[in-house]
């Protein structure tokens, strides 16, 4: 069997805050926001009797070095086309093999940019160097971004039968794209050079480029209703009903960006180091205490930007299993009583993090921290 099909897909802004990455930063200001610096602890943001300090009223009256936001005045709608091709066989024993390309291409993403970051590198304070110094950073909410998704899989499937049913799937992909993400663990993703996003373009934080997964349960042939021991009484209530289930996932690193933990083009930005090689050891050399080469880089001429590029480290695999053993207690053909018996990452496979990414700072290169361990759980469910 043959399947292919193309579709076009418009997005639009899922969160409503006055503040939000949606198209609300273009009207008027409907208030003023200041914050006071505090430790939460020992020393107040502000003692309610004393007052507000002097200057702030009226709040019609901007105050220095502060943080602005904007937007255009029409930004266009965000779409993405995605597209896939199919080939479909049916095997033998219930099984099913599918092969697919799947492709995406996603245009209009928004991208916060720094509107107000210095031109260019240079000495001396960043403030007096902002096209407007009279502001602090302002956050720019433009529609620019553009991403990329390819990846071919492979899918077989064992429909249920004979109390058995698999499914594995192998899929080999990659995304690019030039929308800097901030939601994830990477950290680091923020922009070089706001004036120049395209030198930011690269691999995208979800770049898994390879999975495997496969599943699967079965019941095992005895007790009421099955192949032995097929009848009702004491020894169905205690052999009969068992299931068996589990998930193995096995999948490569999510890539990271190489970063210089200092300013050192003086821009108020993120700062990437020289690459002055690939970084990424090979599996035999990596350990949680050496995990890149941070000697591939080298750390840029003062008032320069680096020319590492975005996300070009990967991190430490994913390998897991979860396992279930479950218990089936009929107590009438309608209504049964299921005990689950669950383990998550069941080998207790450390799942680690991703490395300190600055290159220039004695921790670089080292993992300090990982997932959860062995999670075991147990459960009953009345079904009706």
């Amino acid at each position: 069997m043959v399947r292919s099909g193309f579709g076009m897909f418009y997005g639009e802004p899922d969160s409503i805050a006055h503040d939000g990455t949606e198209r609300f930063w273009n009207q008027a200001p409907a208030f003023t926001e200041i914050s006071f610096p505090t430790d939460r602890l020992l020393q107040p943001g502000l003692i309610v009797q004393d007052g507000f300090p002097a200057g702030l009223l009226p709040t019609t009256k901007l105050q220095p070095n502060v943080l602005a936001r904007s937007a255009f005045p029409f930004i266009p709608t965000q779409y993405s086309m995605q597209w896939f091709y199919d080939l479909q066989r049916e095997l033998p024993l219930q099984t099913v093999v599918t092969l697919s390309y799947i492709g995406s291409g996603t245009r209009h993403l928004v991208q916060t940019l720094d509107a107000n970051q210095p031109l260019t590198p240079a000495p001396g304070a960043v403030q007096p160097r902002r096209p407007l110094p009279f502001f602090a950073g302002l956050t720019l909410m433009d529609p620019l971004g553009n991403a990329s998704y390819q990846a071919v899989t492979a899918k077989a499937e064992k429909r249920y039968s004979q109390g058995l049913n698999l499914l594995a799937a192998y899929t080999y992909s990659h995304s690019i794209d030039d929308a800097i993400e901030t939601d994830t663990l990477a950290g680091g993703e923020g922009l070089q050079n706001n004036y120049d996003v395209q030198r930011s373009r690269g691999n995208s934080v979800f770049d898994v480029r390879q999975q495997f997964v496969i599943s699967g349960v079965y019941d095992l042939p005895a007790g009421s209703g099955r192949k032995w021991m097929n009848r009702k009484g004491p020894a169905d209530w205690l052999l009969g009903g068992w299931q068996l289930g589990g998930i193995v996932t096995l999948r490569t690193g999510i890539p990271f960006t190489p970063l210089v933990s200092t300013d050192i083009s003086n821009t108020g930005t993120t700062n990437h180091p020289n690459r002055a090689g690939n970084g990424n050891l090979s599996g035999s050399d990596r350990t949680i205490q050496r995990w890149f080469d941070t000697a591939a880089f080298a750390i840029p001429e003062a008032y320069t930007y680096g020319n590492g590029g975005r996300d070009i480290l990967y991190g430490p695999n994913f390998n897991n299993l979860d396992l279930k053993i479950a218990k089936n207690f009929r107590v009438t053909e309608a209504k049964r009583v299921e005990f689950r018996f669950e383990m998550f990452n069941a080998t207790n496979t450390p799942h680690f993090n991703l490395p300190n990414a600055n290159v220039n700072l004695p921790q670089g290169g080292k993992i300090t921290s990982a997932g959860e361990p062995r999670d075991i759980q147990l459960g009953l469910k009345f079904v009706y």
